[in-house]
Parts: structure tokens; C-alpha cells; sequence
């Protein structure tokens, strides 16, 4: 496949883990966890890994090196935001 092509299969699962990890959130907020509910998560995780293509190491790593910065910037920005309010306002989170 080419690299276009590549990059919709990769985008397709990337949209089907976070629909899992939706699923997830909402099986974590309704129901008891049991060793049923446990089996039925990895059955769907494992079908959607054994679906699509591995993401290649290197751009994995490239992704989650610049992933950590934007994470790192976000923490930033919100601690400068929570300081203007609190310096402007009195008010925190």
C-alpha cells in the first residue's frame, strides 16, 4: 500500500480505538466490572489490533515523543490560565 493509503487504514483504526475506548468509558460508568465484562473488552480490543495494520516503531515513537510535548504544553497553558484567574479574579478550579 502506499503511503495515502497507509495513512486512511491507520486514521480508520485510530477512529474504531476511540470508539472502543468510549465503549469502555460507558461499560466503566453503568455496569460492574466482572470477569465477563473484562473478556468482552479484550475480545473487541484484539479484534480491532488483529483488523488493522501496526502502526510502523518509528513513527510510533516520533508520534509519542511530540504527543508528551503537546501534553506538556497543555499542562503548562492550563496552570498559567488557572494563575490569571485566581490572580484576576480570586477564582481556581
Amino acid at each position: 500500500k502506499n503511503f495515502k493509503e497507509l495513512s486512511w487504514v491507520h486514521k480508520q483504526a485510530a477512529s474504531e480505538f476511540s470508539n472502543l475506548k468510549r465503549k469502555i468509558e460507558r461499560i466503566l460508568t453503568t455496569a460492574p466490572l466482572d470477569g465477563l465484562v473484562v473478556h468482552t473488552i479484550n475480545r473487541d480490543y484484539r479484534n480491532v489490533a488483529m483488523a488493522y495494520p501496526a502502526v510502523p516503531r518509528k513513527v510510533w515513537h516520533d508520534r509519542k515523543n511530540a504527543s508528551a510535548v503537546l501534553i506538556r504544553d497543555d499542562d503548562v497553558a492550563r496552570d498559567q490560565f488557572e494563575r490569571f484567574l485566581t490572580e484576576r479574579f480570586g477564582v481556581s478550579d
